[in-house]
């Protein structure tokens, strides 16, 4: 079991919400100067229903820095069947 994997189970999930039957997707700047550690990413990677989006050639206010992008991620997301 993985560190990630064990966290999920123990539910420590550092402040981060799990959800367990939908899809949630977690976006971000590709420049974002708000840090992901290692073991919020391991939990993330380890949740069956979280998809990491990557903003491209955005910081941490991505509306801002890439408003078609950031609106384009939102036609997809509403576009989205989990199906």
């Amino acid at each position: 079991m993985t560190t990630g994997q064990a966290a999920l189970r123990r539910r420590e999930t550092t402040g981060w919400t799990v959800v367990e039957n939908d899809t949630v997707w977690l976006a971000r700047g590709d420049r974002d100067e708000i840090g992901v550690t290692d073991t919020e990413l391991a939990i993330l990677e380890a949740a069956p229903h979280v998809a990491l989006k990557t903003i491209p050639d955005a910081a941490h206010f991505s509306i801002t820095d890439a408003p078609h992008a950031v609106a384009e991620l939102v036609v997809e997301l509403l576009a989205y069947d989990e199906r």
